[in-house]
């Protein structure tokens, strides 16, 4: 696949957008992953080439994916796509993989439950649900360490005003104190979620980010009753 076009979502966080390079088409549901093979890097003055995991970023039916890759430290393949990788280069890109998707089969409304690039198989997921137009509700909740680093903001928030039945819900947890930010701040706790989704039946979650991030948040829906069938995982 090659990439036609690269946007720069935050300081250190840029989504790739990849079209094929042949009639054949991924055959993907949302929130699953790919393997981008032979991602050449340089580590102590050698190159070499590695395989990596990235979830979908976009929803299916098109004909391109989008990737969202954020810059970590340290991050020798993550600092690579973030500052070297350019337009028009091509990868080897395979797949899907995972079982942590969304498809039309799911009962109930939907809460996605991410923290920093663990948006990227929740914002495949939300595209799908708006676009195929699914009588579902969508509850977006993100969890980011400044508001500098939401991913997509833009993008959630004009979702929410075009589609009645998707919400976001934005947190932050280490906004500076002198910042204009108006939103909440803190950790995903039950208050927050009660608060922002109401009551935690009949709902499935997808949760989406870091060891830390994840088993907290599991953890915390397990503690107030959510059984382990309603909750699909996406750790790293």
């Amino acid at each position: 696949m090659k990439i036609t076009s690269i946007k720069s979502e935050t300081d250190d966080t840029k989504i790739f957008r990849f079209k094929y390079t042949t009639d054949e088409r991924m055959d993907f549901k949302a929130g699953q992953f790919v393997m981008v093979h032979d991602i050449q890097v340089e580590k102590d003055g050698e190159k070499k080439k590695v395989n990596r995991a990235y979830s979908i970023a976009s929803s299916p039916g098109k004909d391109f994916i989008d990737l969202v890759i954020k810059e970590e430290h340290p991050g020798l393949t993550s600092s690579y796509w973030v500052n070297k990788v350019k337009k028009d280069q091509e990868f080897e890109i395979k797949g899907p993989y995972g079982k942590f998707m969304y498809t039309e089969d799911v009962k109930g409304d939907v809460v996605l439950l991410g923290a920093g690039s663990g948006i990227a198989p929740l914002r495949g997921i939300a595209q799908f649900i708006t676009e195929k137009k699914l009588p579902v509700k969508v509850f977006l909740v993100f969890s980011n360490k400044t508001s500098r680093d939401i991913i997509c903001k833009s993008e959630f928030l004009d979702m929410e005003e075009n589609n009645d039945n998707f919400e976001v819900h934005f947190t932050v947890t280490r906004e500076p104190e002198d910042s204009d930010w108006e939103g909440r701040r803190g950790r995903i706790d039950y208050e927050f979620l009660e608060d922002s989704i109401g009551f935690l039946e009949n709902k499935v979650f997808y949760v989406c980010g870091s060891k830390e991030f994840g088993t907290g948040v599991i953890d915390l829906l397990k503690e107030h009753g959510v059984s382990e069938e309603k909750i699909k995982k996406e750790i790293y």
